[in-house]
């Protein structure tokens, strides 16, 4: 792995955001020049420490409106580093380790929680959405390229793998976009291939999180009606809302069959995704059920 950090930038960044890149940057290069007694834990806690001592989380009486910004920064700042950073790069470990680090010291109330919010806000998948000559500037600075939104989303089921997050509409919703409905044609934001993104998009999910995914389909929990809604399916699948092991079949036998119309990379990330569903099933006291007989 190359040691040359420069393709990660903090151009317009806030003071905070400079900040927290340069600490992340700093860390990252002592691990990929294996530097003696340094791990990613150990990294980790160091920009986590960074970060909190400047956006400190405080209990409901004692947070202000300057604090909720700054916390709101940091996270806006994670979230702007992990588009920058590859799937496999060990860059996304380092900063998976640093949210839970950040987490870790909260004694009042969830950076996890502010990080959600962050996510929701940001989540435009470039393969439904537009761009708008009348959209605001704040707006077009979340305008992916298909490149960032595969790194977003290998972050964000990285936490959800490691059970830091639980934030599943978000993973059923990037499941169904790509395996329950008809492949996309065209959109000009992501030409040429629209259809290669939304499938890298998925196969990331299942390498991730698989083995939390087949739990939650083994749940088989209840859903309040607004979750009915949020987890509903496409029109390719006929079964219900939210995880269930058929949706799971239906998603490995999906995600199979997009092999035939996806170009090289994305049929790797398909194979590298299969074998982890394997894997997390061969973990499972069920076989019978998830061979789907």
């Amino acid at each position: 792995m190359e040691n040359n950090l420069d393709f990660l930038t903090a151009e317009g960044w806030s003071l905070l955001g400079g900040v927290i890149m340069s600490v992340f940057k700093t860390a990252l290069s002592k691990l990929m020049s294996n530097e003696q007694d340094t791990s990613v834990e150990k990294q980790a806690s160091v920009i986590a420490e960074a970060s909190y001592q400047r956006a400190p989380m405080k209990s409901s009486d004692e947070q202000n409106e300057e604090l909720m910004s700054l916390q709101q920064d940091a996270c806006q700042t994670i979230l702007a580093i992990a588009k920058q950073l590859p799937p496999r790069h060990l860059g996304q470990d380092l900063l998976t380790r640093t949210v839970a680090e950040l987490e870790a010291l909260c004694e009042e109330g969830s950076y996890v929680d502010v990080l959600g919010r962050e996510v929701s806000d940001q989540w435009l998948d470039p393969t439904q959405e537009e761009a708008d000559e009348d959209d605001d500037e704040e707006e077009a600075l979340f305008y992916f390229t298909p490149t960032e939104w595969l790194n977003l989303n290998a972050f964000v089921a990285r936490l959800v793998g490691a059970q830091i997050s639980h934030w599943h509409n978000l993973t059923i919703w990037q499941l169904r976009t790509a395996l329950e409905w008809p492949a996309p044609e065209s959109n000009w934001r992501v030409q040429p291939r629209p259809f290669d993104t939304r499938v890298n998009v998925a196969a990331e999910w299942m390498i991730q999180a698989a083995p939390v995914l087949l739990r939650e389909s083994l749940a088989q929990r209840d859903l309040d009606e607004q979750k009915r809604r949020s987890y509903g399916n496409g029109p390719l699948y006929n079964g219900g809302p939210g995880f269930a092991i058929e949706r799971w079949v239906f998603w490995k036998r999906m995600l199979g069959d997009s092999k035939r119309r996806v170009g090289t990379d994305a049929r790797e990330r398909v194979d590298e995704a299969l074998e982890k569903m394997t894997e997390a099933e061969k973990g499972i006291a069920e076989p019978r059920v998830l061979n789907g007989s």
